[in-house]
């Protein structure tokens, strides 16, 4: 959470950080789903360029980072 506040001089600031997570499609309904099922079926079969994924070792989601890396096709994993 504290890496959230760190770049910002106070709240003000901080409207994109705090909206962010309500972007989050996280159920079926929500707009913009078909979009994103649209964009995997993309990246996962039709992408044909290069790519490339740098992950933080301390990322507190890299679980979440190295499957989406496995789904991008043609991504190196290193």
């Amino acid at each position: 959470m504290a890496a959230y506040d760190a770049p910002y001089p106070d709240p003000r600031y901080q409207a994109g950080v705090r909206t962010f997570p309500d972007l989050a499609m996280v159920e079926p309904q929500m707009d913009g789903v078909a979009e994103a099922q649209a964009a995997l079926r993309f990246w996962s079969g039709e992408w044909a360029g290069e790519s490339f994924m740098a992950i933080g070792a301390k990322d507190p989601d890299a679980e979440t980072m190295h499957t989406l890396q496995t789904t991008i096709r043609g991504c190196p994993s290193r």
